[in-house]
């Protein structure tokens, strides 16, 4: 075989070495195509999560189902308890079992994906009252949409489903409406999935899990309040590195729409001892007011304690470009949203939440 080697063939140029017909990359090209790769099978695994929601939702309602009807309930008549025992099934279930199952296909520990840091009181306590200016941002977007869309308001239902003499019942709805979301949806979504994402920078994280965090909830009401606590729980979970204050802001609004019933009737009793009967509409605008105006009074008492924070530490609050740095941002959004299973999973959220709201919208079309 003839030999066609020659050295002189081979010139640098521009910090790479090339042939009359062959180019070698520089290391970065390679880099590059690996990272794209890793990032290409993450995003598979994460939209996968949506999708694993939807089996094992399914599977652990079926469970549910067969479990009450051994304890004779099943067409309601267990009451908030027996919503209590269909969710504490679904939820661990239908959101934590595939979160497991996506960690280790992507070769991570879960342990490692938990942020568990030690953060100083002030610097919790600052972050979680600052939280309330989030939950203003999502309460005022839920009552734009429930006052375009009034049918649209049934998850109102919940809070006045509980029995107010009947403590098991309050437990009950307590457990499965704040505490196991609190816990269960912070792991998933802040733990799990936004560590999983961190390398390529925190806002891409932050937001790409508050997307999901959004889309698994179904309906527009919870999509539109969720979006903004998603982000904010996103942000202090990043910032302190202790998923703990996001678990427990998470708990206390989620609580607080449990009692929702309860403060409405007795700010409603209190405002008409003092000014008399007045309208409907009017009374919920005066208590939605006073509700918002203690929510901001906190988030400035939290505001106040993170400034005196950031004087002492500069970089407090600061997002990270993330470690991944061949990758534009560009390249790192396009890599996450071109991926099979997170374009499915949208598709089919979206649509859902679209057929939910299609019964309010042609309600109010007909107005």
């Amino acid at each position: 075989m003839e030999n066609n080697y020659n050295p002189q063939n081979f010139v640098p140029q521009n910090g790479t070495i090339q042939h009359q017909n062959i180019r070698f990359f520089p290391a970065e090209y390679f880099e590059k195509k690996a990272e794209k790769k890793i990032l290409k099978r993450r995003a598979n695994w994460l939209g996968s999560e949506l999708l694993f929601t939807q089996v094992f939702g399914t599977i652990a309602s079926v469970f549910a189902l067969i479990l009450l009807s051994f304890m004779g309930w099943g067409n309601g008549e267990g009451g908030v308890m027996e919503d209590a025992l269909e969710y504490i099934f679904y939820s661990p279930v239908a959101l934590l079992i595939p979160a497991v199952i996506i960690a280790k296909a992507c070769g991570l520990k879960v342990v490692d994906l938990i942020p568990f840091k030690k953060v100083s009181f002030s610097s919790g306590l600052g972050l979680f009252l600052f939280g309330f200016f989030f939950l203003v941002i999502g309460g005022m977007l839920v009552d734009i949409v429930s006052f375009i869309l009034p049918s649209s308001a049934a998850f109102l239902e919940l809070a006045q489903s509980a029995d107010p003499t009947n403590y098991g019942e309050w437990v009950s709805l307590i457990l499965y409406s704040a505490a196991i979301p609190a816990l269960v949806e912070e792991f998933v979504f802040r733990g799990v999935i936004l560590n999983s994402l961190r390398r390529y920078g925190d806002a891409i994280a932050i937001c790409f899990s508050t997307m999901m965090f959004a889309l698994v909830h179904g309906n527009i009401l919870q999509i539109v309040n969720t979006i903004p606590a998603g982000l904010f729980l996103g942000y202090i979970t990043v910032c302190s590195g202790n998923i703990w204050i996001a678990v427990a802001l998470h708990f206390v609004n989620n609580t607080i729409a449990c009692f929702s019933g309860i403060i409405y009737n007795t700010l409603s009793s209190f405002i008409t001892g003092v000014v008399g009967n007045i309208s409907e509409d009017l009374m919920v605008f005066i208590i939605n007011g006073i509700v918002y105006a203690v929510y901001i009074i906190l988030g400035l008492v939290g505001l106040f304690i993170l400034k005196n924070k950031q004087k002492k530490d500069e970089d407090f609050g600061a997002l990270q470009k993330g470690t991944v740095t061949c990758l534009t941002n560009s390249e790192k959004i396009k890599g996450l949203f071109s991926a099979p299973t997170v374009i499915i999973s949208i598709i089919i959220y979206v649509g859902q939440t679209i057929l939910l709201l299609l019964p309010p919208v042609i309600e109010f079309l007909k107005l």
